[in-house]
């Protein structure tokens, strides 16, 4: 124990000293923001309070919602975890945390919403329900230019581990022994030593839902708590154990980027684990999104993806600096189909006619390609082959980087009725570059080039979230929308 507070009070000591960078990275007060700084108030990691000296250095987040997001419901069907009591200390890996946001709650739990009379338990405590706070995701910098995936440190049980953000994998993974499909060093979940595992199948191919999803299944579940810094934790949440054999790990993992598994965020009825009772029944359980609702200030997660850079994700709260102008709401039946979803009846390529469609678009962030109907895909590369004096690209991945891609705008169904355009410039269809002069499309069509395979699933992949600033709400559901603040000039 006296080790943790040194630890501790040396860790608050070097934020107090080293943060007000970070701490001025913090919401804007103008109109529209939905959080206001207590002023001369210090931003502090600190798991929990240890004496009153060190407890007046925290930094208190107080709300001052104005109306910036449509009203919000807690789900009725979500309830919220009450274990034991007891402090964590997290490693120095949090110290990327930009600002914990956690308002004072009752008598007995301090700033940070951990209890500052601990049990012995070794169960972790879920925080006040006013979490507002925004995570700095692992830089994407990679060969090529290419963003893969982006990781998160996430505590798993007792140890920590670089999870990644995935829209649309249906569960969390993680594994118990190394995969022997690859050179990269994985760091490997631990399971509770009294804990017995479910016998559960499961297989999850994410072919079916992007053009370079990585298949992966096993046959092993255990129930461990999820903390997210010191934020939301998911006690007992479900966690899917990959094989060590026959499974093929995403693309851009290897020894030099740090990817232990996936952290899911999805909704629950996402979930592919099946009983082995010849009938393939599903097994229902909830989903990291789901079970830390109760501890979010309003139930969105907000989604900044940046390219080749550190991207930002936002807890149960929107943050104004991310994004250029309001943000729009469209509907999602993402309670009931479990993925993120919106309705497209039309879309447009530059300046061409708008063409009537009827689809689902579905957000991705595990994807590094956006992928379209073929016919949208066919229209888009036509415009790019005249732009470089050619009538065709053949089956080419690649265009000259000095070509202009065009915009594509989408209408989707906004939440209430009604439509609006999404906006997506010419950048979010860039891939990378090959250091010849030619740049990789970031756009393909549902089967990939081929028009004839239609695998795979409509979605905005990672360069198409790159220029958008993206809310995941589970209240209604919807999904927020709005230009990030560097594209809010592009075409």
């Amino acid at each position: 124990m006296l080790f943790e507070m040194l630890l501790i009070v040396a860790m608050a000591a070097q934020i107090v000293s080293g943060n007000r960078k970070a701490l001025a990275r913090g919401p804007s007060n103008g109109p529209g923001s939905s959080d206001t700084l207590t002023p001369g108030a210090c931003t502090c990691l600190c798991p929990y309070t240890l004496d009153a000296a060190l407890s007046s250095c925290l930094g208190v987040w107080t709300s001052a919602d104005n109306g910036t997001m449509p009203a919000f419901e807690m789900p009725t069907s979500v309830v919220s975890p009450t274990p034991s009591m007891t402090p964590l200390v997290y490693p120095s890996t949090w110290a990327s945390i930009l600002r914990p946001s956690v308002s004072p709650t009752a008598s007995g739990r301090s700033f940070s919403g951990k209890s500052s009379t601990p049990s012995s338990s070794a169960e972790p405590v879920p925080a006040a329900s006013s979490i507002a706070m925004t995570i700095l995701t692992s830089n994407s910098t990679s060969r090529r230019g290419i963003d893969y995936f982006y990781t998160i440190p996430v505590r798993v049980g007792g140890q920590v581990l670089d999870l990644q953000l995935h829209t649309a994998a249906s569960n969390t993974i993680v594994y118990t022994t190394q995969p022997n499909t690859t050179a990269a060093n994985i760091s490997l979940y631990v399971p509770p030593e009294r804990q017995r595992p479910d016998r559960i199948q499961w297989k999850w191919s994410g072919q079916n839902v992007e053009e370079d999803g990585f298949s992966v299944r096993g046959n092993t579940v255990f129930h461990d708590s999820l903390a997210v810094h010191d934020g939301p934790v998911s006690v007992g949440q479900t966690l899917a154990i990959a094989d060590a054999d026959g499974n093929r790990l995403p693309e851009g993992v290897d020894a030099d980027r740090s990817w232990d598994g996936i952290l899911s965020l999805t909704r629950q009825n996402a979930s592919l684990l099946f009983l082995n009772d010849g009938r393939n029944t599903r097994v229902p359980h909830a989903s990291w999104f789901d079970n830390i609702l109760p501890q979010l200030r309003h139930p969105v997660i907000g989604i900044a993806l940046q390219r080749q850079a550190t991207g930002f994700i936002d807890l149960g709260w929107t943050n104004d600096e991310m994004h250029a102008g309001a943000i729009e709401w469209a509907f999602s039946d993402s309670l009931e189909a479990g993925y993120w979803t919106v309705h497209v009846t039309s879309y447009r390529i530059g300046d061409e006619p708008v063409i009537p469609c009827d689809f689902d678009l579905q957000i991705n962030t595990g994807s590094k390609y956006t992928t379209l109907d073929s016919s949208i895909v066919n229209e888009f590369r036509t415009i790019v082959a005249l732009r470089m004096g050619t009538e065709t690209l053949g089956d080419s991945a690649y265009y000259r980087c000095d070509t202009s891609l065009p915009s594509v705008t989408l209408t989707v169904d906004r939440v209430g009725g009604g439509s609006f355009d999404l906006h997506l410039p010419g950048d979010a269809f860039m891939l990378g570059e090959n250091g010849d002069g030619t740049c990789e499309f970031g756009l393909v069509s549902m089967g990939g080039l081929d028009v004839n395979d239609f695998r795979g699933a409509v979605g905005l992949g990672i360069p198409a979230l790159q220029t958008l600033y993206v809310v995941l709400n589970a209240s209604g559901p919807s999904i927020g929308f709005a230009p990030q603040a560097q594209f809010s000039n592009h075409v």
